[in-house]
């Protein structure tokens, strides 16, 4: 979890409550002058800015404090389609994407089917 805040945290949640390094709330990191520090919106706010998606290398996170969601039922899965069909699967994917309610959402990907041929994925999320 700590590596997947820390590096933005960009996973399913993300339409409705956005990447999980916006949801830390507090971290202890252990600088590189030995001193630990707690981190957070009032409290040493640059390396908190840091830690969330403003670069790397400040300290050592020791424990982190993370805004929690219900997440209600999961939807997930792959399609893998032909890259013959990128064209008609992005056309119908711009239509479904833009009546989507927030907390849903997909992504489109380049890579191999399971043939092992280029292909055009579609990942809901």
């Amino acid at each position: 979890m700590a590596g997947f805040t820390l590096g933005d945290g960009y996973g399913p949640l993300i339409g409705k409550h956005g990447l999980a390094a916006e949801n830390l709330l507090c971290a202890r990191v252990v600088l590189a002058d030995g001193r630990h520090v707690t981190t957070d919106g009032g409290n040493e706010p640059e390396l908190f800015w840091a830690l969330r998606g403003g670069g790397g290398n400040f300290g050592v996170v020791t424990s982190l404090k993370i805004r929690l969601h219900c997440a209600g039922e999961p939807l997930a899965g792959l399609i893998v389609y032909p890259l013959s069909e990128a064209a008609m699967v992005k056309e119908r994917y711009s239509v479904l994407a833009a009546t989507l309610p927030d907390e849903y959402g997909a992504l489109l990907a380049m890579m191999s089917g399971p043939d092992g041929q280029p292909g055009l994925a579609l990942m809901p999320l």
